[in-house]
């Protein structure tokens, strides 16, 4: 992969076209649990929290496969050098 603004582009519009089809299984998964018995609470609290783990999981993966490190300290502090403050004043 060449990593241009291209495949980001690409792998952007998968994450949008993923999420709406995530929550219409989450309704759909909802619905069929409050039906089955199961309280309110089971029936909405479970698949929406499975859900915004799915799609978490999936937006890292897409963002590091995107090329982002994901904010792994990588950044380097060019002012940490030996030319500073107080040196041998």
């Amino acid at each position: 992969m060449s990593g241009g603004p291209t495949d980001t582009n690409k792998l952007l519009l998968a994450l949008m076209g993923v999420v709406p089809l995530v929550v219409l299984a989450t309704l759909g998964v909802s619905f069929l649990l409050v039906r089955a018995g199961f309280g309110l609470l089971v029936g909405a609290g479970v698949p929406f929290l499975v859900a915004t783990i799915f799609v978490i999981g999936l937006s890292v993966a897409l963002g590091r496969a995107a090329g982002g490190s994901g904010g792994s300290g990588g950044a380097k502090d060019e002012g940490s050098d030996d030319s500073g403050d107080g040196d041998g004043v």
